[in-house]
């Protein structure tokens, strides 16, 4: 787990280090800017961090503030290296047509904010893609049975109740026979979703509720994660199959981050 975490801070910090000697190499003798920007640097660097500390420490609206512009940067900072490469790429190999640091700079910056607006209006869609699958394997004349699958809600201290309330709304509307989540369902402490636990709890389709762990249950912490479940009503499935109806059988297995993380994973 240790070295999968070094690994992960270190590429974290050194993209920051990236972007500190682009803005150098675009602003050169801007002394004030970048001092401004080490700084800046360095917070966003610890953000991730710090908003774990504030959201066990039980501090939520500050964890969530600080939340919005940490996890943001993470995005920001990742595209901007991915662009960064790329020109550097592109200057080493057509060094006739070679970009201006500055360009880089402000190009970036640019489809890095259009990336963002884009995002922000894709992610606050919620879509349903019906699909319909014949089997041979049931009896003729077998009463058809309808499964509603959810993914990667991710329930945490930026996405919570109006999210969550969409999606219940939607599947009480489809009346599912059976509810399957397939990971990622959260992304916060148990102690502080209670209340969306309940609300999951309210579902309750004919075949059940079953789920198996994503990696960022994993993330948050394995007990976290199966209280929240269990309050929820989901039966997780973790390297097990259960016979659900005739014919019917459904098989779960963990997120490999498991394993990475040091934490108990049945994938197998």
């Amino acid at each position: 787990m240790w070295f999968f975490f070094i690994g992960i801070l270190g590429a974290y910090a050194a993209m920051h280090l990236y972007l500190f000697f682009k803005v150098r190499a675009a602003f050169p003798g801007a002394t004030r800017l970048r001092i401004a920007l080490a700084a800046f640097l360095g917070l966003m660097v610890a953000a991730p961090f710090l908003i774990h500390q504030q959201e066990h420490a039980g501090h939520l609206a500050v964890a969530r503030a600080f939340g919005l512009v940490g996890y943001t940067w993470v995005a920001w900072i990742f595209w901007f290296s991915s662009l960064a490469l790329a020109a550097d790429a592109w200057n080493l190999l057509i060094p006739r047509a070679r970009i201006p640091p500055r360009a880089l700079i402000f190009g970036a910056a640019a489809l890095v904010l259009a990336a963002t607006a884009w995002g922000v209006v894709e992610a606050s869609r919620l879509r349903v893609v019906e699909a319909r699958f014949d089997t041979s394997v049931l009896p003729p004349n077998s009463k058809s049975i309808s499964l509603v699958l959810i993914s990667d809600i991710h329930l945490g201290i930026d996405r919570g109740p109006a999210v969550l309330h969409r999606v219940i709304r939607r599947i009480r509307e489809l009346n599912p026979d059976v509810i399957l989540c397939t990971g990622d369902l959260v992304d916060a402490p148990y102690n502080q979703l209670r209340p969306l636990a309940e609300e999951l709890r309210s579902l309750e389709p004919p075949l059940g509720k079953f789920a198996v762990l994503g990696n960022h249950e994993y993330y948050i912490g394995l007990p976290d994660a199966v209280a929240f479940h269990e309050a929820a009503g989901f039966r997780l499935l973790r390297g097990t199959t259960l016979v659900i109806a005739p014919h019917l059988r459904l098989a779960g297995v963990d997120d490999p981050a498991g394993h990475y993380t040091g934490q108990p994973s049945f994938d197998d």
